[in-house]
């Protein structure tokens, strides 16, 4: 997770993040299959809409399991903040697209930011701004615990592309 926030940051100048959290209705089929393949199937789709939106420039996404919600991810978007400001329109769109994706067996909590959480998911990622990447980092943190992974460690995330050679040259910035 670090390794991609890091490659993202080091691409584009500004980053808003979106987190969703992706599950199936308890008691459709979906829900009671025994492993995760579909759910990784259905991630794979959603992703791939996802980054034929114009301001979707990234994601990283992981599978838990508990009793409960069974198998389900924690997914992170990542949209270009020189195209947009708002985040809200493309959480909504998501979140259609994973209804169609999943026949409608599938429903989704955009997570937003609450006075008692330390970080604020919020605030624009910039890539000269060292306390906007640690607010991320610690926003991100829950979704590479290990707990609920039940010794799969299943993620997935874009390939983040080159930095173009044009507009102001700038010396990635190293948190690690």
């Amino acid at each position: 997770m670090n390794w991609h926030t890091d490659s993202m940051i080091n691409r584009y100048a500004c980053l808003r993040a979106i987190r969703i959290d992706l599950f199936y209705k308890n008691g459709t089929p979906r829900y009671v299959q025994p492993g995760h393949h579909q759910l990784e199937l259905d991630i794979q789709l959603l992703m791939k809409n996802m980054m034929s939106l114009r301001a979707v420039v990234g994601y990283f996404w992981v599978i838990e399991w508990t009793e409960e919600h069974r198998y389900h991810a924690h997914a992170v978007f990542w949209l270009d903040g020189n195209r947009t400001q708002i985040t809200y329109p493309w959480a909504a769109k998501a979140g259609e697209l994973w209804s169609n994706i999943t026949d409608r067996e599938g429903w989704h909590h955009r997570c937003e930011y609450k006075e008692h959480y330390r970080a604020n998911i919020n605030i624009p990622v910039h890539y000269n701004d060292p306390g906007s990447i640690t607010n991320i980092r610690q926003v991100l943190a829950y979704m590479t615990k290990i707990q609920q992974k039940e010794g799969l460690l299943l993620h997935g995330c874009n390939e983040v592309p080159e930095r173009p050679l044009t507009g102001r040259p700038r010396l990635p910035l190293r948190l690690n």
